[in-house]
Parts: structure tokens; sequence; C-alpha cells
């Protein structure tokens, strides 16, 4: 009895040695073309295009394997598995995040800063007071003399406001984008004149 297979999305002839053999024989094919002089016909561009395409869907199908060695010797190859790897972990990561975004929206309207992960407000002004600098999920707080400055791994920096005049509320904007998982894009620059 065949044993069913493990991801409904694979077809009977797309397992990963009869991928990897398939694409690995078109671009045989295409270095064929090659060596005939016929770069650029349109026999050369299909067998190209299908080697691709292959080793492309076993990349995709198969993001948690290594690299079969049929693929690794070829850049071409290689980099079409790597391509379907990375499209592979790109819909994984949207499909969590779709999945996430309600309760994180959730959380961040109930200020749960502890379940996401984050330090409270009341926290990060008492250490910015004593004069820390502050590192929230790659972002940073630093103090100087009287005013606090914001930057990002991004190399973003800039004025976040007076120590004297931040507050829990402006620091609840802070937490709430970084919890988004976007920079900070409120930076005010505001004195008090």
């Amino acid at each position: 009895m065949p044993r069913p297979l493990e991801n409904p999305e694979r077809k009977g002839d797309e397992s990963l040695f009869s991928l990897a053999l398939n694409a690995r024989c078109e671009y045989a094919l295409m270095r064929l073309r090659v060596v005939a002089g016929e770069i650029g016909s349109p026999a050369f561009k299909h067998h190209l295009a299908e080697a691709n395409r292959l080793a492309a869907r076993a990349g995709y199908l198969y993001a948690r394997e290594p690299i079969p060695t049929l693929l690794r010797d070829a850049e071409e190859l290689e980099d079409a598995w790597n391509d379907g790897v990375k499209k592979c972990e790109e819909e994984r990561r949207a499909a969590g995040e779709q999945i996430r975004r309600p309760d994180i929206e959730k959380l961040i309207d109930e200020k749960d800063w502890y379940a996401l992960g984050l330090p409270f407000p009341e926290q990060i002004l008492w250490s910015l007071k004593r004069g820390d600098r502050v590192l929230i999920r790659w972002h940073f707080l630093t103090p100087n003399v009287n005013s606090v400055t914001y930057g990002n791994p991004y190399r973003d920096a800039a004025l976040f406001g007076t120590l004297d005049d931040l507050s829990v509320e402006d620091l609840d904007v802070l937490l709430s984008d970084i919890a988004r998982g976007r920079p900070w894009r409120r930076v005010r620059y505001r004195s008090r004149e």
C-alpha cells in the first residue's frame, strides 16, 4: 500500500530526488546548447528556464532539507534552489504574521508589554533618568544631559524628547511601533519655549 505524501502540495513526481534530477538533466541539455554555440536560442532559453523552475520548486517544497548534491555544483541551479527556499520562508513568515497580527494589536490596545516581550514604560523612564542607555529589540534610547536620543538598527537617530518632559504616553507610542515590527516613525522634535 503506498504511503500518503507528507505535503499535500507535492505531486507524485515531485520528490526531492526527481526534481533535482530533472533540473540537472535540463541543465545538462542547456549546457549542450552552449557547446553547440546556440546561446540565446529558443531551445537554450527553454532548458535554462525549466532547469531553474525545477530547482526553485525543489527548494520551495523541501526548504528544510539540505541542497541536493545534483544542484550544488551548478551556480545557476544553486541560486534557483535558494530562491525557492527564500520564497517558502517568506510565505511562512507572512502567514505567521497574519495569524499573530490580531493578537499583537489586542495586546498593544491592552498595553500588555510583558506579553509582547517588551519592558514597561515606567522601567524605561526610570533607567533613562538614572542615565542608562535602554535597548528595546534593537532600538535604543540614549540619555544625554537633558535630552533623549532614539536610534534603530538602520542607523536612524533623532531627538526623542527632553528627559524632563518624557512621559509614559510617549513611550507607549514607541513600544507600540516596536511591537508591530517597524521603526518608530513619529520622532518629534519638540521644545518647551
